[in-house]
């Protein structure tokens, strides 16, 4: 149970206090030390740049070379528009655009449609045209069965009265 006291002091609602203070102070020291790291840094930056002068000029020309072509490579990049109403044409502008593109394929998605549906009529055309046929070949088919099934029964007429002749004989 003493234990539990213990760290009931620690973490009782009025040191929260404390440990809030604990925390900042913790930051404030990192901030602190990396603003220390960052002079250092650029101290070292600035004495190699000291030793090495022709780096130092080519980065300037280099500079001086962009800030001249800037205006003509500058419609490369893309633009953030900065106030809110340039903000607000930037969207009207591209939903102009995409009305425009959704106009567009709407259209194309249209004549294509009645592209298919003209195809789609050709075939059922074309359908009929076979349906028919095979309609006519297969009444066709069924009347020359009935005229086989007669020519049968005709012979089978025949072969009774043979055999029957044929039986009188003997």
């Amino acid at each position: 149970m003493g234990m539990l006291k213990r760290a009931y002091q620690i973490v009782r609602p009025a040191s929260f206090l404390a440990w809030a203070f604990i925390v900042m102070a913790w930051n404030i020291l990192a901030q602190i030390h990396l603003g220390r790291f960052a002079f250092e840094v650029a101290g070292n930056m600035i004495t190699w740049l000291h030793a090495h002068p022709l780096v130092l000029m080519l980065v300037g020309f280099g500079w001086l070379g962009l800030l001249v072509i800037w205006p003509d490579i500058k419609k490369y990049f893309p633009t953030l528009p900065e106030t809110v109403h340039q903000r607000m044409k930037a969207v009207e502008n591209k939903q102009s655009t995409i009305s425009t593109k959704l106009t567009e394929l709407e259209d194309r998605f249209n004549k294509w449609l009645n592209s298919l549906s003209g195809n789609v009529t050709a075939m059922e055309a074309r359908f009929m045209v076979v349906d028919g046929a095979v309609t006519g070949i297969l009444a066709r088919l069924k009347e020359q069965r009935d005229w086989l099934a007669s020519l049968e029964q005709h012979i089978k007429v025949l072969e009774s009265s043979k055999g029957v002749a044929t039986q009188g004989k003997v």
